[in-house]
């Protein structure tokens, strides 16, 4: 494995001919080289101003920069993709290899600007019955230790660098309930990175369960990015529809949900969530027409006509999941609400929050 450093980004995206003059190998801690007139210009070009040496002391030791090395660094970042997060088994989610252009590999680009790469299965692979480990022994992807897998919950994939004693190269895939929130973040740095910062980056959430049918499994979803859509089939009273099943009422004039965040499916999506994918059903036994509307300020979302005969309805929307949703008929009826997709703010960017 191999792990290289960004030291200074904004040296890496300066041109060729002042890339290593920016920093001076000699200066003690690897100070920027004020001295350099093309360090300055480039500098001064840029709107930051320079006073002294002391300005960027950005280097734990002296270093030597060579215009290859940053041009092939300044190549990797403005090629990188974060790896999105597959599904593997009931029990198992995976990192997406190949985001480097090798396969079998992945990429990863840590908030301090450390680049890490990993092939190693074991490692890519997290198994939710197995607990993690990314210190010292024998290291594996799974479920964050003290935690335990519990039915129709979120669960939150991050991939840790290895504090191995031994091993400081490596990346761990670990599954976590906890939630990539400012509130959390001291959290996160103390159970990943043993009170320090910067080892952890956050790559998706995950339902563990359906809210129905199959409440212990995870669930067959595709991520592109910041967006989620899950093609599992779950059970309604209505209709049969892939995601989660939010909102039922057998023999009721609507079924709605209610925005709440938390780990519960069902109740509660994720903080970072903002756009949710929903699939209404119903079932009459007669021609029904039904409004589909946000459950705040039941301003209007869709509507439709289900026909006598037909076995139910189904109608897919996209909507802010802030105001919730609900589908209400003319009388008494078979109501569903599955979330089958998302939007994921926290997923916009490298790692936005931070």
């Amino acid at each position: 494995m191999k792990t290289l450093r960004i030291l200074l980004f904004s040296a890496l995206l300066a041109p060729a001919s002042y890339a290593s003059q920016i920093v001076n190998p000699a200066a003690s801690g690897g100070s920027v080289n004020t001295g350099s007139a093309n360090a300055a210009a480039y500098y001064a070009s840029s709107g930051t101003a320079l006073s002294g040496s002391s300005v960027l002391q950005v280097f734990t030791s002296s270093v030597t920069v060579s215009t290859a090395a940053v041009t092939n660094l300044n190549n990797q970042i403005m090629a990188y993709r974060k790896p999105n997060v597959k599904y593997g088994t009931s029990t198992m989610l995976q990192v997406e290899t190949g985001n480097n252009g090798t396969a079998g590999s992945s990429i990863i680009i840590f908030p301090d600007g450390s680049v890490y790469t990993e092939s190693q299965t074991a490692l890519l692979q997290a198994t939710a019955t197995v607990v993690a480990n990314w210190g010292n022994g024998s290291q594996k992807a799974g479920i964050r230790p003290t935690e335990t897998l519990t039915n129709n919950s979120w669960y939150n994939a991050y991939v840790i660098k290895s504090t191995a004693t031994a091993n400081t190269t490596d990346y761990v895939l670990v599954e976590s309930t906890y939630q990539p929130t400012q509130a959390n973040f001291s959290t996160l740095n103390t159970i990943f990175c043993g009170g320090g910062s910067n080892c952890w980056e956050y790559l998706a959430a995950w339902p563990y369960g359906d809210n129905s049918g199959t409440p212990n499994a995870f669930l067959t979803c595709v991520q592109n990015g910041f967006r989620t859509q899950c093609y599992n089939i779950a059970t309604g009273n209505a209709r049969n529809c892939p995601g989660m099943r939010v909102a039922t009422n057998s023999s009721a004039a609507n079924a709605q949900w209610s925005y709440a965040t938390g780990v519960a499916i069902g109740t509660n999506v994720p903080v970072g969530f903002t756009m949710g994918l929903f699939t209404v059903g119903s079932s009459n036994s007669s021609t029904n027409a039904y409004t589909i509307q946000d459950n705040v300020n039941n301003a209007f979302i869709s509507s439709g006509v289900e026909l006598a005969g037909a076995g139910g309805m189904m109608s897919t929307v996209e909507c802010p999941l802030i105001n919730g949703i609900q589908i209400t008929g003319p009388s008494a009826s078979p109501y569903d609400i599955f979330l089958r997709g998302w939007t994921d703010k926290s997923l916009s960017g490298g790692n936005p929050q931070l």
